[in-house]
């Protein structure tokens, strides 16, 4: 058996897919199979990957999102342990043979993370993610439902955690990742890496306004449906927070309508958001907003 199955799925990435090739092909751990999954691109993907086609296993598919392209790089991967890089962000040297390493030796974990750095197109800065002090290991379901504490580009899991968690769901556009994730940390210990082994570039146009919508509202049915798995006593003991992260979700949502003009709209919203949470002066100088100048 392969020792790691990488899946690379990519939509109309033709400019940079070749630079999260290259950052797989210059892996210290050599045991990979690459699968470029290409999610109906319309643009020179295909012929940008013809000279790789001997080092990657290409598969063509029509359009049907990310968590359709990771789905379909699942079903045709042959290796132990499965990791996701997206097309546009690349991996530090030594990430699958330090993330091979950990699982080999801790047999109790489905998946391990890692930090990373999110480096900035516009301004080229880098950060690192995530902070020292949100950093958890171990049985870690609500923190990573409550948090962004896990990047699926920094993953490596089990193959056998997706015959007991399923697949991405691709109901769930922009938000699948965070989905699976949540169902891995529900049935499984988490391990992490301290250093950072990824780069997860951010570019300003990569959520157009409608985009932006689905994700918010991808986000807020996550957190629901992360939040209905807890037990009864978990459901108590986090209650109020999950108000609050369910309430900022209705004012980002909220505050989107805002500035789409849908004034109505964005006052339910707001109105649900501070039925949530009240506390917060935000939702009410963003409802006050939308009152004004929808009556302008």
């Amino acid at each position: 058996m392969i020792g790691v199955s990488v899946i690379i799925p990519t939509f109309n990435r033709g400019y940079i897919v070749t630079e999260a090739i290259e950052s797989v092909l210059s892996q210290s751990y050599k045991d990979f199979e690459i699968i470029v999954v290409d999610d109906g691109s319309t643009d020179n993907t295909r012929e940008v990957l013809e000279p790789y086609r001997d080092r990657i296993r290409y598969f063509y598919q029509e359009n049907k999102g990310v968590a359709g392209a990771r789905n379909k790089g699942i079903e045709a991967s042959r290796g132990k342990f499965i990791a996701f890089l997206d097309s546009d962000d690349i991996w530090l040297p030594e990430k699958l043979g330090r993330q091979v390493d950990y699982l080999n030796t801790h047999t109790d974990i489905g998946m391990v993370y890692s930090r990373y750095w999110r480096e900035y197109e516009d301004t080229g800065k880098r950060k690192l993610r995530p902070k020292e002090k949100y950093l958890k290991d171990g049985y870690i379901y609500t923190q990573v439902l409550f948090r962004y504490l896990i990047w699926i580009g920094t993953v490596m899991l089990r193959r056998s955690c997706f015959e007991i968690v399923g697949r991405f769901d691709v109901s769930l556009a922009s938000a699948e990742d965070k989905d699976m994730l949540l169902r891995v940390a529900r049935y499984y210990r988490v391990g992490l890496i301290e250093a950072p082994l990824a780069i997860h570039r951010i570019r300003g146009n990569s959520l157009t306004r409608y985009n932006k919508q689905k994700n918010l509202q991808a986000r807020e049915k996550v957190l629901h449906l992360g939040f209905r798995r807890l037990k009864p006593w978990e459901k108590l003991l986090y209650f109020i927070l999950f108000r609050y992260k369910y309430s900022r979700h209705l004012a980002k949502i909220g505050k989107h309508y805002l500035k789409e003009r849908a004034y109505q709209t964005s006052q339910t919203l707001y109105c649900k958001a501070i039925i949530k949470y009240p506390f917060r002066l935000k939702y009410w100088k963003g409802l006050i907003k939308s009152i004004i100048w929808g009556r302008l």
